[in-house]
C-alpha cells in the first residue's frame, strides 16, 4: 500500500485522471429523495459511486488504489474523483502533455515537431551549400543542453569509424566542447523523432550512433563537394544541417 501511495503521488495528477476516466464512470450521490445508485456501482464512502465502463471489468486495481488514497490521503482521493466527474478529457490531456514536454526539455529533448526537423527535405542544390555564417558555438547557450555524459564507453572505440569523430578530434579543445554538447542534442532529437524508448540506456547509444553516422555522411559529402578538410566544414556547418544532408543523401540512394 505504501508503494501504491508513493506511485500515485509521483505520477502527474492528469495521468491518473485520464486513467480513471478511461475505466470508470463516477457519479456523485445526490441529495434528492428518489436518487438511487447506478446498477453495479461500488462505493468506498457512500458519496462517490463507481461503475466500470467495460462490462467485464471488476475495477479491482482501481478500487485498491482508491481505498489506499481514501485511508491515507483523503484530499487526493477527493480531488481525483471530482476530476473524474467534471474534468474534460481534452483539457486534461493538454495539461498532461505540457508537463511531459517540460520534463523532456529539462533533459534536452525538444518538442516532437521540432525534433522531426532533422528529417527535413533538401533540394538537390541545397545538398552542397555552405551557410553564409559559421554556426555559433552550437550547444554552448542552448536551452536544450542534455544533462548527460559525452559518449557511452561502447562508442569511444569507434571514434575512427566516423568522419564526424575524426573531424572533432582535429579541432582545438575549446572548439570541441560545444560540438560534443551539440551531438548529444542531435541524438536526443533523433531519439524523439524515431519514437525510441527514452528511458532506456540503449536508446542513447543507438541515437548517438545514428546521429554520428548520418552526420558523417553529410560531412564527407560537403567536404568532397567543396574541396575542404573535414574539420573546416565542421567549423562552418551545424551538426543538424550535416544530419539533414546525410539523411537526404541516404534517401536518394535508396529511391
Amino acid at each position: 500500500e505504501e508503494t501504491l501511495l508513493r506511485a500515485s503521488r509521483a505520477l502527474d495528477f492528469e495521468v491518473l485522471v485520464l486513467g480513471l476516466r478511461a475505466r470508470v464512470w463516477v457519479e456523485l450521490r445526490s441529495n434528492a429523495d428518489d436518487w438511487e445508485a447506478p446498477a453495479g456501482a461500488r462505493t468506498l464512502d457512500g458519496v462517490f459511486h463507481l461503475v466500470a465502463r467495460a462490462p467485464n471489468d471488476d475495477l479491482a486495481d482501481w478500487l485498491k488504489l482508491l481505498r489506499v488514497l481514501f485511508q491515507s490521503d483523503y484530499w487526493f482521493y477527493f480531488r481525483l474523483l471530482q476530476a473524474g466527474i467534471g474534468d474534460l478529457d481534452t483539457e486534461t490531456e493538454a495539461f498532461a502533455l505540457r508537463w511531459r514536454r517540460g520534463r523532456l526539455q529539462d533533459f534536452g529533448f525538444p518538442d516532437i515537431e521540432d525534433a522531426k526537423r532533422v528529417y527535413s527535405y533538401l533540394r538537390d542544390e541545397q545538398l552542397a551549400r555552405l551557410p553564409d555564417t559559421a554556426p555559433a558555438a552550437e550547444a554552448a547557450s542552448s536551452l536544450e543542453r542534455p544533462r548527460t555524459a559525452w559518449l557511452p564507453a561502447q562508442l569511444e572505440s569507434e571514434v575512427q569509424r566516423y568522419a564526424l569523430f575524426r573531424a572533432i578530434a582535429r579541432l582545438d579543445p575549446d572548439e570541441r566542447a560545444p560540438l560534443q554538447g551539440a551531438l548529444l542534442s542531435l541524438a536526443n532529437r533523433v531519439a524523439l523523432a524515431d519514437a525510441l524508448p527514452l528511458g532506456e540506456y540503449q536508446t542513447l547509444r543507438d541515437a548517438l550512433e545514428k546521429a554520428a553516422q548520418t552526420a558523417s555522411r553529410g560531412l564527407e559529402h560537403l567536404a568532397r563537394e567543396r574541396g575542404l578538410r573535414l574539420e573546416a566544414v565542421l567549423r562552418q556547418v551545424s551538426l543538424e544541417r550535416l544530419f539533414q544532408v546525410g539523411h537526404n543523401l541516404e534517401r536518394r540512394r535508396r529511391s
